[in-house]
């Protein structure tokens, strides 16, 4: 049923309130859906106290073991390990980044510190910040875990850690398609901002999505269709492309 694009899959586990739908992307460009159902969707299910998570089909193509382990770990069905079994390190930029792209949907990052949680001399967590360019504030970009592993009191080792090398503000955003924000009410975060729906590109031909950032409109005009008259969202259709919105995010500050 999973490679079945045309539908969606509703999964619904009552004793957790959690609801999981898989998204054909296809299906649910704007052309076919609009630019607010999936927000429509993330907004009904917090009505009625659920969490829902919207799947993307290249994000179960493509980090398959990554999603599973996610809802696994809703499901809390993962391996427990207590941080304070753990060690916590300094690890290196090129450790960080592989760590991420096996166990975070989103992979890799630009962060600039890095610590993780060190158990039988293996990295089984890990959480990155970077200091942003206005007043004395910083953004925890990243927590990750081990794949089908949960470390209990993990993030909040970690926080803590940092928090002894590093004062004032931390921001940090939360994809409201994957997550509810229940981690950042444990680590002392408040809800700051819910912030609109952003979108990517899919390509209906070559089936490839794209982040829109590579596409501002001064910088189509290589496409072998391109009007200066009209939108970027114009030329980018004429060239076999279409838009997916997401849920928006949501900021959630640690002063």
């Amino acid at each position: 049923a999973m490679q079945d694009l045309g539908s969606s899959i509703r999964l619904l586990i009552p004793e957790f309130n959690l609801a999981i739908e898989f998204n054909g992307n296809y299906w649910h460009t704007e052309a076919i859906v609009g630019k607010g159902y999936h927000l429509h969707k993330t907004n009904l299910a917090d009505k009625n106290n659920m969490q829902l998570i919207q799947l993307f089909e290249h994000e179960w193509n493509n980090k398959k073991d990554i999603v599973k382990s996610m809802i696994l770990s809703r499901l809390k069905y993962n391996n427990k390990i207590c941080a304070n079994k753990t060690k916590t390190i300094n690890i290196k930029l090129e450790v960080k980044n592989n760590f991420l792209e096996k166990n975070h949907i989103q992979g890799k990052d630009s962060s600039t510190t890095y610590l993780g949680l060190i158990y039988n001399d293996e990295l089984i967590a890990c959480m990155t910040f970077s200091k942003l360019k206005t007043a004395n504030n910083y953004e925890l970009i990243r927590y990750a875990s081990k794949l089908n592993t949960n470390v209990i009191g993990g993030a909040s080792k970690l926080l803590k850690e940092f928090r002894k090398t590093h004062e004032g503000p931390i921001v940090s955003y939360a994809d409201r398609r994957w997550s509810s924000g229940r981690l950042y009410d444990k680590l002392g975060f408040k809800l700051n901002e819910i912030i609109k729906q952003d979108f990517f590109y899919y390509n209906i031909n070559k089936k490839t999505v794209h982040d829109n950032a590579k596409f501002r409109k001064d910088s189509l005009t290589n496409m072998p269709f391109y009007d200066a008259n009209l939108t970027e969202y114009d030329i980018m259709k004429l060239n076999g492309y279409e838009r997916i919105w997401d849920s928006g995010h949501v900021r959630y500050v640690l002063s």
